[in-house]
């Protein structure tokens, strides 16, 4: 087994909270990747009043690599939606003699433990035992009220169809997952407008054809069927924007959403579940 400890900067913490937590985490080290599927990885980030708090446990789904340059590093790890857990910093003491007291180098005694988690030393491997003394110490810990998935099919709707008779409804099932300037970001004019330029492109480059299985519903039906997907899906903090879309068939779309299958962008596919789905038509940048 091999479970980590991850140190979440505390700036990319509080940013990935107001937009869109994502359930997976990135690193520049390799040692992301020593987490195989089932294993955990715990997350500590640095608050604004300076305690050293325990932010996360993710249960790992699935490891996928970066495009070379993203700027948070190479190496992804997914977590699991239902098992997974993000932790209010609210209430929590200190975490760092706990952290200390598990058998891994933490710097100094008496200096900020954040600080012997830098470079490549951000992200390290821990024994079966420290997990269980994470595990205890989490179980009691109140969970973060901002750390929930609004309904992907819920954004994906207000920001393509405006004149849905139900977005009012939409709108207000937003306000209850996400920061408020989201749902404002989301239901905006200007962020419609993108999404609906970019949509286009994405259809026109691909003459509607899902680029999964290349079925062609323009040829078979004479209908413009298969839909957008967000690689990094809008509830997360995703964009509506070319490098952030791919066009699949509807029931692809579905499943993708049903599995929360992980996006490799090093390798242009998709881990659905078991099975490895690359993309067989592939002619724009992807950025999740």
């Amino acid at each position: 087994m091999s479970h980590l400890l991850y140190f979440w900067r505390g700036d990319n913490y509080q940013t990935d909270l107001d937009a869109g937590i994502a359930f997976h985490l990135n690193q520049r080290s390799a040692t992301l990747h020593q987490a195989a599927i089932g294993e955990h990885v715990w997350a500590f980030t640095r608050t604004p009043d300076r305690r050293y708090v325990l932010a996360a446990d993710l249960v790992v789904t699935a490891l996928t690599r970066n495009v070379a340059g993203h700027a948070y590093g190479g190496y992804r790890v997914w977590g699991d939606l239902v098992h997974s857990r993000y932790f209010a910093a609210a209430g929590q003491p200190d975490v760092s003699p706990l952290l200390r007291g598990l058998g891994i180098r933490t710097g100094r005694p008496d200096g900020p433990i954040g600080q012997a988690f830098q470079g490549e030393r951000a992200v390290r491997v821990i024994s079966a035992a420290a997990h269980h003394r994470l595990g205890a110490y989490a179980a009691d810990l109140a969970l973060e009220p901002r750390a929930q998935l609004c309904p992907e099919p819920v954004l994906e709707s207000i920001v393509a169809d405006p004149a849905d008779p139900g977005i009012a409804s939409l709108l207000q099932i937003a306000r209850q997952h996400l920061a408020t300037w989201r749902v404002a970001d989301v239901g905006s004019d200007a962020l419609r407008a993108t999404f609906r330029d970019a949509a286009q492109l994405l259809r026109e480059r691909y003459q509607g054809r899902c680029q999964i299985t290349g079925w062609d519903p323009r040829r078979d039906l004479g209908l413009d069927l298969c839909e957008v997907h967000h690689v990094r899906w809008l509830s997360r903090g995703g964009s509506p924007t070319l490098e952030n879309m791919v066009l699949v068939a509807p029931n692809l779309h579905r499943h993708i959403h049903a599995v929360d299958a992980a996006f490799c962008a090093a390798e242009r596919g998709f881990w659905l579940g078991d099975r490895w789905m690359p993309l067989h038509l592939d002619q724009h940048p992807i950025q999740p």
